[in-house]
């Protein structure tokens, strides 16, 4: 079985934010109705090391069912280096054999994700003639919450 990788650049050009709202929308009402399964993540802290690593399970059923596992390593000193300090990647696996399907860059899905679900609260939140967003914060995720994709995507909510 062909395994799919995808690179940071990839993962951007292929996961639109107003795509990845809808799908985070579908994402949380599954999550809400008991079809995602997600035990909370593991972290690695061993003494020694520079950096720790967090787990992250999860599994979906339905149409679509598959298993999911976000491994995040981080490593605070990685910006000296000209590094993010966050390093990972998302695995997907077959729900019916197992088999590993792809891999993908966790920093550009944890990216747009966040800014995704930020997205959806803001759809089902904010008033319909509401054209201001204020981001709190900096950084990665911060950096995904644009405010050119939130405008963008309210404009053509209200088109």
């Amino acid at each position: 079985m062909k395994i799919l990788v995808l690179s940071h650049d990839e993962v951007v050009d292929l996961l639109p934010i107003k795509e990845c709202i809808t799908v985070m929308r579908d994402a949380l009402i599954a999550l809400a109705t008991g079809k995602v399964h997600q035990p909370l993540r593991a972290i690695i802290r061993p003494p020694d090391a520079a950096g720790v690593m967090g787990l992250m399970p999860s599994y979906i059923s339905g149409d679509r069912a598959a298993f999911g596992l976000k491994a995040i390593c981080v490593f605070p000193g990685n910006p000296a280096r000209g590094k993010d300090a966050h390093q990972g990647g998302v695995l997907l696996f077959s729900a019916d054999t197992g088999e590993l399907l792809a891999m993908m860059n966790a920093s550009a899905i944890t990216a747009i994700r966040t800014a995704s679900v930020s997205g959806v609260a803001t759809d089902l939140l904010a008033r319909e003639d509401a054209c201001n967003l204020a981001i709190i914060g900096t950084g990665v995720q911060a950096g995904g919450c644009s405010r050119q994709h939130f405008l963008a995507e309210r404009q053509s909510t209200l088109s």
